[in-house]
């Protein structure tokens, strides 16, 4: 796949957990609300998206990404972008993520994913045009997709509210480090 986005490092974030992620409800269509532990993971990360010197924010439009996001930022300003195309992969394609582990998928079925994969790919090449650092705050979905184009070596699932540091590591390859918490 062409990329022809810059090669700049970015952060990504997961939204905080949901009462859908602990009851593994694959369902992006309804807006669900951070339960209280998603609100907990999004104020425990905070101090440290405050202290790192982010300029732009891209987001995807769903609720609980825009809750994480303004807990997340608090008081801090910054460019603020609203991207659709970090919207979350349909719970089908989810499905398709986790069988990908397990057996081998037809062409139709990667087809799908590959189309959601684009997507990403056309939010990330939108976002990393703004104002660096750029922080992207999204879904386990767009991760996922994430780690494939940008070839992430690696788990290519991430937790909620798991602050991450991406950067690239040569002409193909990026690397995703993980923030730790103090």
């Amino acid at each position: 796949m062409k990329f022809t986005f810059r090669r700049t490092p970015f952060y990504f974030l997961r939204h905080g957990e949901t009462d859908h992620n602990v009851h593994k409800i694959y369902d992006d269509f309804t807006e669900v609300d951070l339960n209280e532990n998603g609100k907990k993971q999004a104020l425990r990360v905070q101090r440290i998206f405050c202290s790192l010197p982010i300029a732009t924010v891209c987001s995807s439009p769903l609720l609980r990404v825009q809750q994480t996001k303004n807990i997340v930022l608090g008081n801090k300003l910054v460019q603020d972008v609203v991207l659709d195309e970090f919207r979350e992969c349909p719970g089908s394609l989810w499905r398709l993520f986790l069988a990908a582990e397990t057996r081998q998928l037809t062409v139709k079925e990667w087809a799908l994913i590959n189309d959601f994969t684009h997507r990403v790919k056309i939010g990330l090449e939108k976002a990393l045009q703004y104002n660096a650092p750029v922080l992207l705050v999204a879904h386990g979905g767009t991760y996922w997709a994430l780690a494939h184009l940008l070839q992430l070596q690696g788990n290519r699932k991430i937790g909620n509210c798991v602050p991450t540091h991406i950067s690239p590591e040569g002409p193909e390859i990026w690397k995703a480090e993980p923030i730790l918490i103090n």
